[in-house]
């Protein structure tokens, strides 16, 4: 078993917005916030200063890249510290309806320094959540150093960077279908850089902790029990769980029950074909398994009311229920 495969499996993250930008010195946009959202920039020509409330900017010559992993608002400026503008003042004032790049700068263009950025996202549904989110960065560089010591992101990277700068048909198609690779392997990059993220994707390759998430996603509709855990994996119960707490993030058995829950209620906001009925048998285990709840789950939107989530679904012949209907990305 893949864990971290089986993971983004079921997180489910579509790339759903590209464009390119050409921005030409001073300028300062400001992005706002998205829930539910990891959003990138990849510059393929000049320089630019990426900063979020709560994170260290982030400078990025030509061929690095920023992931913005919770849809935090940001800005984009040729240096630290400019007033920004913001982006849908941009969008109207330039005249930009999706064809081309979007310009922004100094009214003449090619008169200063040009920064050309490719720009993208991938959203994920409502109520997603999971360790390796959870440990994600206000802001994730991959520096030009990093892309060097992996070969498979440089290369992703290389035809993400000649895809976006054509205007083929079939360039954006190419674009979404790079877009899963370009996210592991950014992760993987940047994980030495930031504790929290290399410390869960360790617990994916520890020996032990490994092989306990293994046999949780292979199998998570066994009994598992703490002592059934540790003994697969030859450990006492009290080191296991220490040891699965320390470097996953949360204990064991709480663990097991969140991606009970998860599996179910992954998919809900845009549904996908469905072979064989497989996500109606996740949403039937989430229910049957969940160590407390005996009863339909109801997947609500973090501070909401759990009626909420109730009063927003619509029941359905086979017992199952349509996809709650939360509020819209701020």
């Amino acid at each position: 078993m893949d864990v971290l495969n089986d993971i983004l499996d079921t997180i489910e993250l579509r790339a759903t917005l590209y464009f390119r930008t050409r921005f030409t010195a001073p300028y300062a946009i400001a992005v706002p916030p998205y829930r539910q959202a990891i959003r990138f920039h990849l510059v393929v020509q000049g320089r630019c200063h990426v900063a979020s409330d709560g994170a260290a900017g982030a400078d990025l010559g030509m061929g690095e890249l920023v992931l913005v992993p919770r849809g935090a608002a940001h800005v984009i400026a040729d240096r630290a510290g400019r007033e920004p503008v913001a982006l849908d003042r941009v969008v109207a004032e330039s005249g930009f309806d999706g064809a081309g790049p979007l310009v922004w700068g100094a009214a003449q263009a090619g008169a200063n320094e040009e920064t050309h950025l490719i720009c993208g996202h991938f959203t994920y549904d409502e109520g997603v959540d999971h360790p390796l989110l959870r440990a994600l960065p206000t802001l994730l560089r991959v520096s030009a150093p990093a892309r060097a010591r992996h070969p498979l992101l440089d290369g992703v990277l290389g035809l993400v960077a000649k895809a976006g700068s054509q205007d083929e048909p079939g360039a954006r198609g190419s674009l979404i279908r790079l877009s899963e690779v370009l996210f592991i392997e950014s992760v993987r990059a940047a994980a030495q850089d930031h504790e929290d993220l290399d410390r869960v994707l360790g617990a994916m390759a520890d020996p032990r902790i490994g092989r306990a998430l293994a046999l949780i996603h292979g199998a998570p509709e066994r009994d598992w029990t703490l002592a059934s855990l540790a003994s697969a994996v030859a450990m006492s119960r009290s080191r296991f769980a220490a040891y699965f707490s320390t470097i996953v993030g949360v204990a064991p058995m709480r663990y097991l029950a969140d991606w009970r829950l998860q599996r179910p209620c992954a998919g809900r906001a845009h549904p996908r074909p469905d072979p064989g009925g497989r996500r109606q048998d996740r949403l039937r285990l989430g229910r049957r398994l969940h160590p407390r709840l005996r009863r339909p789950l109801w997947p609500v939107a973090a501070g909401a009311a759990p009626g909420v989530g109730r009063r927003n679904l619509t029941d359905r012949p086979d017992g199952l229920t349509e996809r709650p209907v939360f509020p819209a990305p701020d």
